[in-house]
């Protein structure tokens, strides 16, 4: 209800779908399945259009390091530019080495135990990095990075910048992924 925006939250399994997709404006994914984050990605590698481009903000970690992106679901009709997907920029991502349920959970109480094998505060300094690209976006209406990568045990952090260059030394090329 902040800024009178109107949120829907869908507390409930999403399946990633075009159909299910094109609802939402921006979609939030910090899961412990690698599978759904494998069949959204493939999904946004589609470039599929609609009316209203969809965003898509991944966060992902493993013990002490991580990554936020913002990216594109869907372009709009209009857009000739698509800004890279998680996926897009990590294309190892789209063959998880295991997605079983011995995987480091989000939970904190494992966190404080030690049992997770995840640093206590990887999930809340992404969370923190990915609501601030949310907050330029929707107080700024523009943004100069998308993304973020973090160590919580080196203590540093890159931005991700909006540029093909940038790109670039992922193996993205924007006008490839755009025609």
């Amino acid at each position: 209800m902040f800024y009178g925006t109107d949120w829907d939250a869908e507390p409930n399994f999403f399946e990633p779908t075009m159909n299910n997709v094109e609802s939402f404006d921006l979609i939030i994914g910090c899961v412990d399945k690698a599978s759904f984050r494998v069949e959204l990605g493939q999904l946004a590698q589609k470039n599929h259009t609609s009316h209203s481009p969809v965003l898509w903000l991944d966060m992902g970690n493993g013990q002490h390091s991580g990554q936020c992106v913002l990216g594109h679901i869907v372009t709009s009709h209009n857009d000739t530019f698509r800004l890279p997907t998680v996926f897009d920029l990590y294309p190892d991502l789209a063959n998880p080495q295991h997605d079983n349920d011995d995987a480091p959970r989000c939970s904190l109480a494992e966190a404080l135990t030690g049992k997770n094998g995840q640093d206590l505060f990887i999930n809340g300094t992404l969370a923190t990095y990915s609501m601030n690209i949310i907050w330029q976006l929707l107080t700024k209406g523009e943004l100069d990075h998308h993304g973020m990568t973090v160590d919580v045990q080196t203590l540093k952090s890159a931005p991700m910048l909006i540029d093909e260059q940038a790109w670039a030394f992922y193996g993205y090329k924007q006008n490839e992924k755009a025609a």
